[in-house]
């Protein structure tokens, strides 16, 4: 098919004489650049698929700096606890990938606003440090990630996960949303 167009589009090019000139008058109906009908990712994307690409994400880059993860870490955990065993193990075991069908029902019940643009935008720039240092001290989702996911549970109501709360710093604890006191 794009063979077939590009081939259109330089015969229809070739067929003005160079002698001709190029503007005019013409309808103005021109929508631009852009319009065209590309497929856009986001309508189609579900919040499993997303959950899983972030998943699938952050342990491919977890496993490409695995040899400078940190010997000592301030919870005594292992690349192991962090990451699993292989990547498909991350990616099975990851919090929120685990939470998928719980995530998706909560966006069914209004407690959770699903946005499947920011999901794209997300996904096409997590943002990894350049240093893997970094990675495993200080890297967190950047912005879109959790306007993918946004939380319509305030402190103090019923929680099934992270992503339930409306506080840009609260948690789901003991099935109700609190401020993260470990921040």
């Amino acid at each position: 098919m794009r063979k077939s167009i590009m081939f259109v589009l330089m015969a229809a090019c070739a067929a003005t004489p160079p002698s001709q000139p190029t503007g005019g008058s013409g309808s103005g109906s021109d929508p631009g650049p852009g319009s065209g009908s590309g497929s856009d990712p986001a309508p189609n994307m579900t919040t499993q698929d997303f959950l899983k690409s972030l998943a699938t994400q952050e342990c491919t880059h977890a496993y490409s700096c695995m040899s400078q993860y940190p010997a000592t870490t301030t919870t005594g955990d292992t690349f192991a606890d962090n990451y699993g065993t292989d990547m498909t193990n991350c990616v099975q075991t990851d919090s929120n990938y685990a939470a998928r069908d719980t995530i998706a029902a909560d966006i069914a019940a209004g407690k959770i606003t699903w946005d499947p643009q920011a999901a794209v935008t997300c996904l096409s720039n997590l943002e990894f440090p350049a240093s893997c240092t970094d990675f495993f001290s200080t890297w967190d989702y950047p912005a879109p990630c959790y306007d993918a996911l946004s939380g319509n549970v305030a402190d103090g109501a019923a929680c099934t996960t992270d992503w339930d709360c409306s506080g840009d710093n609260s948690v789901c604890t003991n099935l109700k949303c609190a401020p993260d006191t470990t921040m």
